[in-house]
């Protein structure tokens, strides 16, 4: 991973990650800040990416933690994977930023073989008609499976 002066988007270059073995796991590009300025509020992540040869996907990620790193918003975009070969799109990710939050976490990431450049990320402040894309509620909510482990 690092940064790539020989990709550019809009005139910026870009940021990779990227595994040559299979069965890699995953690899991120990442920074914490503390959500001090956001507390209350609705977030959106945004930024452009673009992928080669991704086999199991890639996305960008936001994740907003408690005081006791809790849990409290998160969508890593696995639900809406960018895979394959793809041109420089822009992808989203929002969550609602609570007032007992400590810390958000976000950046881009790829799991198994491929490579995903990442570029002209924005943090911004939006409206609560934006919808949410947080898979926190929705997987805290899950019933737990394959307790048997049968499959």
């Amino acid at each position: 991973m690092g940064c790539d002066a020989g990709t550019i988007h809009n005139g910026k270059r870009g940021g990779y990650v990227k595994w040559r073995r299979p069965n890699a796991g995953f690899g991120t590009m990442m920074q914490v800040i503390r959500a001090d300025n956001f507390k209350g509020r609705r977030l959106r992540l945004s930024a452009y990416a673009k992928t080669r040869d991704v086999e199991t996907w890639a996305g960008i990620w936001m994740r907003i933690d408690g005081p006791k790193s809790e849990l409290l918003g998160f969508d890593n975009m696995q639900r809406r994977p960018i895979q394959g070969t793809t041109e420089w799109a822009k992808y989203e990710v929002v969550l609602d930023v609570p007032e007992e939050s400590a810390q958000i976490a976000l950046g881009f990431l790829l799991e198994g073989r491929g490579q995903v450049w990442c570029t002209d990320m924005a943090l911004e402040t939006v409206s609560q008609s934006v919808p949410t894309t947080d898979l926190a509620p929705e997987e805290a909510s899950m019933s737990p499976v394959n307790l048997d482990f049968s499959v």
